[in-house]
């Protein structure tokens, strides 16, 4: 953590239209995300408008300060985390700022949520495409930074193919427009973009070829078509770059007609190769999308709802969701039964069905955008992790790394899920480790390193749509041999002085995803006592449950969560907020008398027990119970 002097402190509140916290409670709040890490940062700002952004930049260049912009913090790599000042757009940058109906456009601030979108769009006959599991609480400010897609991408593509403009501050506080800098002749250009632009114009030929030919690649900076027509143009560098080289303010997107009908196809198979095989007879038929959802996701999913227990029969290894979508019913059922047709009279799957009613398909694809959350709720002390998570391949190399992970995995005696978007050549594959035991902390890095020489061998990416962050940025040297160093320069060109997200993309520490993490060799795990409520598995284990996914910050009615988070949009204010102090405290970060500061006692009476979190939360994490049992405990120690 860098340590923010009284003079910088006082130098950086002076210019603030926004709010800025220092204390350590607020810190905390701010130290994790969606991600296997903890980085306490120094301060964090909740800018409210442009000027609060160049503001900050100003003093953190002045001050010798990093900058983490931050937008849901549900990330699984841990670049919204950082030693430094931490921006969240969340609080008061989140509005929509204007809506062109006619001509399919919208301009937003980045704390707006691709939920609250959804929700202004109902009826008009329009969509964003790019759907990550995450839509309903994830930013644009987030989804630019890590170019989202989802589910349906491998027809629609990512959220760079439809970014139109936006506004930026650079790392020297300049405020730019991109359709600005796209306009202007090489000529007009200031002296570091005529320098992007001469480094593209001198390696375009090197910059074209030089990246593997998969479906999704979120890996390192995208260089390609920075310069078209003679006139540079930063939309498609800067999505993906996950802060690193500028701070968006504003964003301006296109929309599309949204298509008319959709069909589901469910297909189950007996192991991974097989679906994998399927998924490549498939592809010529242009589906919509196609997902992959293992064995552990099934069972917990036919346990939590009993319409798909009667509809996911029990002993397949997974099952395929293929979903088409047409601009008419009768289409969209004529494009799903020919795909049952190929299935069943090629032998694929042993059993496949159309899923008829649009409750059923509500209901499968519920399930998979919930997957990570549900499936936190395996028994055991071993929790799914995103480490290799995001690997892509060719969709021709599908079966070969179906089979390269399974080996990997055997060989290092690693349990697996796995689920996601395999359409695109994206099995998200979730290793089950205890990081609080040296043993598995120590396998870390030689499945990550196994994992990469595999998908480098089959000309895949390390990191296909979530981004490099601290787990992946070190094998983006060795992902590209002949483009690192142009990616190097483009860093320093923009910012030079290393002041945005400077442990994200260019930073290769080989050990960096064994650093900072939220478990760890030296976690220590005390229980808060005596308990007042009944805990059966114990408070710690039920504070634990708690990962980062975010779908607490829920803003609009699509899930009820959270009433005052809702209103305040207070970090402090969230579920997860609850769960994070008390994990500080549990494991030793805060100490007891911390349960006095006014600061940790705010957090916890903004949970008024309503119970909505609790009903809402896929992991099933009992907030209102520990909100109610931190509060004994701290009558207790006043009694003491």
């Amino acid at each position: 953590m860098q340590r923010l002097q009284p003079s910088a402190l006082e130098a950086l509140r002076s210019g603030l239209e926004g709010d800025l916290h220092v204390d350590r409670v607020h810190r905390q709040l701010f130290a994790t995300d969606g991600s296997i890490f903890e980085v306490m940062p120094a301060a964090v700002v909740y800018p409210a408008c442009e000027l609060d952004v160049v503001h900050t930049l100003h003093i953190a260049r002045r001050y010798g300060f990093s900058i983490h912009p931050r937008g849901a913090g549900s990330g699984l790599c841990g670049a919204a985390l950082g030693g430094g000042i931490v921006l969240d757009f969340t609080r008061q940058m989140n509005r929509l700022l204007s809506l062109d109906i006619a001509h399919g456009t919208f301009t937003c601030q980045p704390g707006y949520r691709l939920g609250e979108l959804e929700a202004v769009l109902k009826g008009s006959g329009l969509f964003f495409p790019p759907d990550p599991s995450s839509g309903e609480f994830a930013t644009f400010g987030g989804m630019a930074a890590t170019n989202a897609s989802g589910a349906h991408s491998v027809k629609y593509g990512h959220v760079a193919d439809y970014l139109i403009d936006a506004r930026v501050v650079l790392a020297d506080s300049r405020c730019m427009r991109l359709s600005e800098i796209s306009a202007a002749t090489p000529a007009d250009l200031p002296a570091d973009l005529r320098a992007l632009y001469r480094l593209y114009i001198d390696h375009a030929r090197e910059i074209e070829n030089g990246y593997p030919q998969v479906a999704a690649n979120s890996a390192g900076y995208n260089l390609r078509q920075l310069v078209g027509r003679g006139q540079l143009d930063l939309r498609r560098l800067l999505s993906g770059s996950e802060g690193t080289l500028a701070v968006t303010t504003q964003l301006t997107f296109e929309l599309k007609p949204a298509p008319a009908a959709d069909s589901l196809v469910v297909a189950f198979f007996d192991d991974a190769v097989s679906a994998a095989q399927t998924v490549q007879e498939l592809m010529p038929t242009a589906p919509a999308g196609i997902e992959i959802m293992d064995r552990s996701l099934l069972e917990l999913a036919r346990r939590s709802d009993s319409l798909l227990a009667r509809k996911i029969p029990a002993g397949f290894d997974n099952l395929l969701l293929i979903e088409y979508d047409a601009d008419s019913a009768q289409s969209a059922a004529r494009l799903a039964r020919l795909s049952l047709d190929m299935i069943t009279s090629r032998g694929l799957s042993q059993r496949a069905h159309l899923a008829v009613t649009s409750q059923e398909k509500a209901r499968f694809w519920a399930i998979r955008k919930a997957a990570v959350p549900i499936l936190y709720r395996l028994k055991g002390t071993r929790k799914i992790l995103a480490i290799v998570e995001d690997a892509a391949v060719p969709v021709e190399r599908l079966v070969e790394y179906v089979r390269g992970v399974t080996t990997i995995m055997r060989r290092l005696r690693t349990d697996f899920v796995w689920y996601g978007h395999i359409a695109k050549g994206l099995i998200h594959t979730r290793p089950l480790l205890n990081l609080k035991e040296p043993g598995d902390v120590d396998k870390l890095k030689p499945l990550a390193d196994a994992v990469f020489e595999l998908v480098a061998g089959l000309g895949g990416t390390v990191s296909g749509e979530h981004g490099d962050g601290r787990l992946r940025s070190a094998y983006l040297r060795r992902q590209y041999p002949h483009l690192f160093d142009l990616m190097v320069q483009t860093k320093q060109i923009l910012d030079p002085h290393d002041l945005l997200n400077p442990d994200i993309k260019t930073h290769s520490s080989p050990r960096q995803m064994q650093h900072n993490l939220r478990y760890g060799r030296h976690y220590l795990n005390r229980a808060l006592e005596p308990t007042l409520l009944r805990w059966p598995e114990g408070v710690v284990s039920a504070i634990e449950m708690c990962h980062g996914c975010s779908k607490c910050t829920t803003v609009t009615t699509a899930t009820r969560m959270c009433p005052i988070y809702k209103f305040t949009r207070l970090e402090a204010a969230t579920p997860k907020a609850k769960a994070n102090l008390l994990r500080a405290l549990t494991s030793g970060k805060f100490d007891q008398r911390d349960l006095y500061r006014r600061q940790f006692q705010a957090v916890m009476a903004y949970c008024v027990g309503c119970g909505s979190c609790r009903l809402e939360c896929p992991s099933q994490v009992d907030i209102p119970k520990m909100a109610m049992e931190a509060a004994g405990y701290f009558l207790s120690l006043i009694h003491i």
